[in-house]
């Protein structure tokens, strides 16, 4: 172990185990600066006027127990420490958020391997926070790029649409045919990157939810408008279908809603055959809309259907001709639903097309709050 001083707190009401712990750090040299609480009160009191490198926390305390003060623990490493036969206490707080335990024995054994416990706890936690720190300058790196790729592609597609309409002068078939090509390429590139910074956005917690009474019907025919002409060019009918007296009023963020249905919409298209189709309809449920979108693809199989939501992730085996994707399209989807409180799953077989359902919940003036950032995890 090296130099490295160490900012301690013990809690713990028992006197003899206090001055144990002061003698194992005297006697050891120990590179600790040490506080004290005697109970939950005082060790709450500390623990909101300073910050501490680790906790070691007894379990059983005189006014509470460790649990008490695990909410005054913010982000500090915890080693806590029980009588003998309290594993199963000891396993409760690992999952309530503690590093490490020690079972305390009458002759205060556990003191002697304490301190390569303190030090092995310390030293995992920093270097979590290092990865963190390298994982959230990659992230700003990776964004910061894609911002200025984007830029550039703006500034191409300008000039290969004002070449295309002429403006730049007469051109010939195969130079038009040519630039088509470069504009959908463009136009392809623009969308990964607009992927990759929403999903930055998702993961860094900087989605801002603006929740607003809003008609489902009316975002359907918006995503399909905004779709039809990738739809035309694959010949693809894009239908919608509600049923009679519907209430498909639901309490969300309606861009994120249209930006829900135009990554599956697009999706679809693509996985989808020369003159398929894509049927979007609407259910009626006691506190949710149910959005279902059945399409006419080559379908997917069991095995892949529970990966077809994770990022970076499309089976090849389905791909048809120009349908090369990065998969974050339906990751991104998946995500603002989830922060919407809906839920989203996927139906198909190969062979008999597939079907994309989602729900949100139905507005209610109960549920109308301001903005709200969240943050989803990439476990979500």
């Amino acid at each position: 172990m090296d130099n490295t001083r160490y900012k301690v707190l013990l809690i713990e009401d028992d006197e003899t185990d206090q001055i144990a712990f002061k003698r194992l750090v005297k006697d050891e040299n120990l590179s600790y600066d040490c506080t004290i609480a005697g109970s939950v009160s005082e060790a709450n009191s500390i623990l909101d006027a300073d910050e501490f490198d680790i906790v070691i926390v007894d379990y059983l305390l005189g006014d509470g127990t460790a649990f008490d003060v695990f909410d005054s623990i913010k982000d500090i490493p915890i080693i806590i420490t029980t009588g003998a036969g309290d594993e199963e206490i000891a396993v409760k707080a690992m999952k309530a958020g503690a590093c490490d335990y020690l079972i305390k024995d009458r002759e205060r054994n556990y003191l002697k391997v304490l301190p390569l416990r303190v030090e092995n706890v310390v030293r995992h936690k920093r270097a979590e926070e290092k990865l963190e720190e390298y994982d959230r300058l990659k992230n700003e790196l990776a964004v910061t790029v894609s911002r200025e790729i984007r830029t550039s592609l703006d500034v191409f597609s300008g000039i290969v649409s004002d070449a295309m309409a002429g403006v730049l002068g007469p051109i010939g078939d195969e130079l038009r045919k040519n630039l088509g090509i470069a504009d959908k390429t463009i136009d392809r590139l623009a969308k990964i990157i607009s992927d990759f910074l929403d999903i930055s956005k998702i993961e860094t917690g900087r989605v801002q939810l603006r929740r607003t009474k809003i008609d489902m019907q009316q975002v359907v025919s918006e995503a399909l408008s905004l779709l039809s002409e990738s739809a035309a060019e694959k010949k693809i009918k894009l239908l919608a279908a509600y049923p009679p007296d519907p209430n498909f009023t639901v309490y969300a963020d309606h861009g994120l809603i249209r930006q829900i249905f135009v990554n599956l919409i697009d999706n679809a298209i693509k996985f989808s055959p020369m003159g398929g189709t894509i049927h979007v309809t609407v259910r009626d449920l006691e506190d949710e809309v149910q959005i279902n979108m059945q399409d006419t693809s080559i379908g997917i199989g069991s095995e892949d259907i529970s990966e077809v939501f994770n990022s970076f992730v499309q089976s090849d085996k389905y791909a048809g001709p120009g349908s090369h994707q990065t998969g974050l399209g339906l990751y991104v989807a998946k995500q603002l639903v989830v922060t919407q409180g809906g839920r989203i799953w996927a139906e198909s077989a190969p062979g008999q097309g597939s079907i994309f359902c989602f729900t949100l919940p139905k507005y209610s003036e109960q549920g109308v709050s301001a903005a709200e950032p969240v943050k989803i995890s990439q476990k979500s």
